[in-house]
């Protein structure tokens, strides 16, 4: 049976890795099926890593390394968990575009506060989340299409000589892209 394709014709079994804190579980589940209705395919471990599997690391890992983005799920649960750090520096590792959307109103701090310094990320705390959710989509669907971002050193000045503006480059979207798409964005 041919693997199904997800956003973009990717025919790896996710397009999105989530990283969230165990405790955002309904929050997690509400962003997958709302990506999923649009045809983004996530991959979230409390519904993807099998009951009782002894390595669920491993499974994760995997993930991660399949992945084409990553969607933080960031509330002061996902600061204070020791296993979201590990999840972001994989991504990291691996060169995903990283979208953080604020889920619950406040102020990162510690190790998330770093990881989030340079990072454009999204406000969509409050009410109803799934409501806030399609334009996120948007901002997804334009990382997955660039693909994944490059370790290559020169990859800036050559980005720059083509005329385009290092942040995009960068996987940061600019302001006005956030504007567009009716967006409250900002820095951690």
């Amino acid at each position: 049976m041919p693997t199904p394709q997800g956003a973009l014709g990717n025919t790896a079994s996710h397009d999105v890795f989530i990283s969230y804190s165990s405790q955002d579980d309904e929050a997690a589940n509400e962003v997958a099926q709302a990506l999923e209705a649009t045809g983004i395919r996530c991959w979230i471990a409390g519904r993807d890593v099998p009951l009782g599997t002894a390595n669920w690391a491993a499974d994760i890992e995997r993930a991660i390394r399949q992945a084409r983005a990553m969607v933080l799920l960031v509330s002061p649960d996902f600061n204070r968990s020791v296993q979201t750090p590990k999840e972001i520096i994989l991504g990291i590792d691996q060169n995903l575009r990283i979208l953080p959307i604020l889920i619950t109103k406040f102020q990162p701090w510690g190790h998330l506060r770093y990881f989030l310094a340079d990072i454009q990320w999204f406000d969509a705390s409050g009410e109803n989340l799934t409501e806030r959710l399609s334009p996120i989509a948007e901002v997804l669907r334009i990382f997955l299409a660039r693909g994944p971002r490059t370790k290559d050193p020169d990859y800036l000045s050559k980005t720059e000589a083509s005329g385009l503006q290092p942040a995009k480059a960068l996987g940061i979207l600019p302001p006005r892209v956030f504007l567009k798409l009716g967006l409250e964005s900002g820095r951690g």
